[in-house]
């Protein structure tokens, strides 16, 4: 009986140091005896699973604060014989206006409606991004970008069961690598996800006065370390104690790219008609009708968009000319499934399918430049196109042709300077080098866009465009403020900061770390749907990393699983603290470790 003390010391560390729980069964971790000086960062390092203290503190909380901002905006799932929580605690939470149809999708059903995660605040959206870092415990999208943050999605088991019948009631499951994962589809996306980071950067300051968060609604670098330091049992005063809230929340917010790249595969129609148009507009503003709308009718001299696709409907001037020139020598239309993409829209493609799994369009960044074309019947036109200055000697697909005539210019430094000089008319507060150059500033930046754009153009009126129904134009020089190296031209590869053709590798922090190892930005998405673990807003991998990612400590090194099957993220951050307790108390007792070899369970 004299070492029961030591041996309950060395479980508690031991449970700590190694991080692996069954979602079922939580570690007793202490955190009842100084709730209040435990943080998110702190549960996220030690364990794989949700503290109900979290549920029931800083959770509570927030979504508290979401209804006192916006009444009405969140509702309780009503729990009973039709649907029920996979684990009893979690939050039984969904937009109201998603309510009804769960409900009657749950009364069509032959079965109970398990739900394993409806909406998330993002306390617990950052616990589950921190235990990814640093535990390997399951995707997770960052705070503010998954799904479950916009209150319209649910998880669920027996999804393959229930898929016919949540369709039928408005929901989608279109997340490649997320098949329990549904989202409403009859109700917009209101900006629920920066809503509820607003919520938490007023409460933090309600209750730190002295270092108070800009309300950005966003997931800044200093937003993302108050989150980190966030005590899981909440705060001492409540956002709307004194009955009204102390902030106007301001107008609704619509999904940012970075949001949007996390939620389905197809470009939003908002995002073509909204950031991606006025992307367009402000390259013309700099280089007048550098690009121009496609000329769509039925005759010749005509193109026309092949049914079902939705392309941003633009194309460099001088390739537009040609293309002309082309269906007037066939004497009939031709049938496009994409022209000119825009940086913003690119980064979107590129993000899903980092972040969802989602088989990106073709064309890539041969389509950047705005003298490419993806075309629906190429076959018939082979000799129409090279006669007209086309070839697609140099693209990835037959269906991609490149103009290469007279008059080509590469519009990808013109496009990424249209935007860049966007963010700063727009973000005055927090402006990005206007370079022409597609580096990790200019991507954040993109990632925190709207997808239906911004309130102000760069021009005082949008460049009026003239029909282009004539031959080839004049080529004009493009001298709108970007450096002479600006970047190379389509045949030399993406402009980038890096040397064209170098694997540029994972995103970095702005200190320069690596975040994670290359080989943890991909997953195993059929694991994810084998198992009852948690499902972080969509499965794949990370896509852009958010500033202060948590990122390996030097010299740590830990083994990637164990005897017992436990997940361990080489890289990770160990507790030193207890650590050291652990290793100072092996060496004097081991003896009394004999029977303790075996790890803990997996999470299951």
């Amino acid at each position: 009986m004299r070492h029961l003390p030591l041996l309950l010391l060395l479980a508690v560390a031991l449970g700590v140091a190694s991080g692996c729980t069954d979602d079922e069964r939580p570690v007793d971790l202490p955190v009842s005896m100084h709730q209040a000086a435990i943080t998110i960062e702190a549960v996220a390092m030690a364990r794989c699973d949700t503290p109900p203290e979290l549920v029931d503190g800083l959770s509570r909380q927030l979504v508290d604060a979401i209804n006192c901002l916006r009444p009405g905006t969140l509702a309780e799932i009503p729990l009973g014989a039709q649907i029920t929580m996979l684990r009893a605690g979690r939050p039984n939470i969904i937009d109201a206006r998603a309510l009804d149809a769960l409900r009657a999708a749950a009364a069509d059903g032959d079965r109970q409606l398990v739900v394993r995660w409806a909406y998330r605040d993002v306390a617990l959206q950052h616990l589950f991004w921190l235990q990814d870092g640093f535990r390997g415990c399951a995707v997770a999208a960052p705070a503010g970008l998954s799904n479950h943050q916009n209150g319209l999605a649910v998880d669920l088991d027996d999804s393959q069961v229930w898929e016919p019948v949540m369709r039928a009631h408005g929901w989608a499951n279109d997340l490649p690598n997320d098949r329990v994962h549904f989202d409403y589809q009859r109700a917009p996306d209101v900006g629920l996800g920066a809503l509820s980071l607003l919520a938490f950067q007023a409460l933090w300051n309600l209750n730190h006065a002295d270092a108070p968060l800009a309300l950005t609604a966003e997931l800044d670098d200093a937003t993302y370390e108050a989150l980190s330091r966030a005590p899981i049992a909440g705060f001492a005063t409540e956002l709307c104690e004194g009955g009204e809230p102390p902030i106007d929340p301001g107008p609704i917010r619509g999904p940012t790219v970075g949001q949007a790249a996390w939620r389905g595969c197809a470009a939003p129609p908002e995002l073509i008609a909204g950031l991606s148009t006025q992307v367009v507009e402000a390259a013309n503003c700099l280089q007048p009708e550098a690009l121009v709308p496609l000329r769509l009718c039925n005759g010749p001299g005509c193109l026309r968009v092949a049914a079902g696709e939705n392309p941003l409907p633009w194309l460099g001037a001088a390739a537009h000319a040609a293309l002309l020139d082309a269906s007037r020598q066939t004497g009939a239309p031709i049938s496009l499934r994409w022209a000119f993409r825009d940086v913003a829209l690119q980064h979107f493609f590129d993000s899903t399918a980092d972040n969802i799994g989602c088989r990106p369009p073709a064309g890539g960044s041969d389509l950047t430049t705005g003298d490419a074309i993806w075309l629906s019947d190429p076959d018939a036109l082979a000799d129409a196109l090279i006669e007209a200055g086309f070839s697609n000697d140099d693209t990835e697909l037959d269906a991609i042709w490149a103009y290469e005539g007279l008059g080509v210019d590469d519009l990808r430094p013109l496009a990424i300077l249209a935007f860049q000089r966007l963010w700063n008319t727009n973000r005055a507060d927090d402006p990005i080098d206007e370079d022409g150059r597609i580096g990790p500033q200019t991507r954040g930046a993109i990632d925190r866009a709207p997808v239906a754009g911004f309130a102000r153009g760069i021009c005082p009126e949008p460049p009026e465009m003239g029909v282009p129904d004539a031959g080839l134009p004049d080529a004009e020089p493009f001298d709108a403020a970007v450096p002479e190296d600006a970047g190379p031209r389509r045949d030399a590869g993406p402009v980038d900061d890096a040397t064209p053709g170098e694997d540029r590798g994972p995103p970095m922090r702005p200190d320069g770390a690596t975040p994670r190892p290359d080989s943890a930005l991909t997953h195993d998405a059929g694991a994810r749907d084998a198992s009852p673990q948690r499902d972080g807003g969509g499965g794949g991998g990370l896509g852009p990393l958010p500033p202060g990612y948590p990122g390996p400590a030097p010299g740590w090194s830990s083994l990637s699983e164990d005897a017992g099957g436990c997940q361990t993220q080489p890289g990770s951050p160990p507790p030193w603290p207890l650590f050291g307790l652990v290793l100072l108390l092996i060496a004097r007792r081991r003896r009394l470790l004999r029977a303790d070899k075996t790890a803990s369970p997996g999470r299951g």
